[in-house]
């Protein structure tokens, strides 16, 4: 079960990346608030894809839970 969750973030978070490009591309997005947009969609991604990188990230910086050091990442 947890393989296909996986599939649905990775399958989500591309989408999420390409859909920002598009309108990007469509200049339907200003420039300065689409480089932020591309960088959550990446770091969603790469969390997607590398399971234990919430956990790694959360030790890195000191934080008992991993939840809790994604909300201090979308806080700061």
């Amino acid at each position: 079960m947890e393989f296909r969750i996986q599939l649905v973030a990775i399958a989500g978070a591309t989408v999420l990346l390409f859909v920002v490009l598009e309108l990007v591309r469509r200049r339907r997005l200003l420039e300065r608030y689409a480089l932020l947009w591309m960088l959550a969609a990446v770091a969603m991604l790469v969390l997607a894809v590398w399971r234990d990188g919430l956990t790694t990230l959360a030790h890195a910086v000191g934080v008992h839970s991993p939840p809790n050091a994604l909300f201090l990442v979308a806080l700061g």
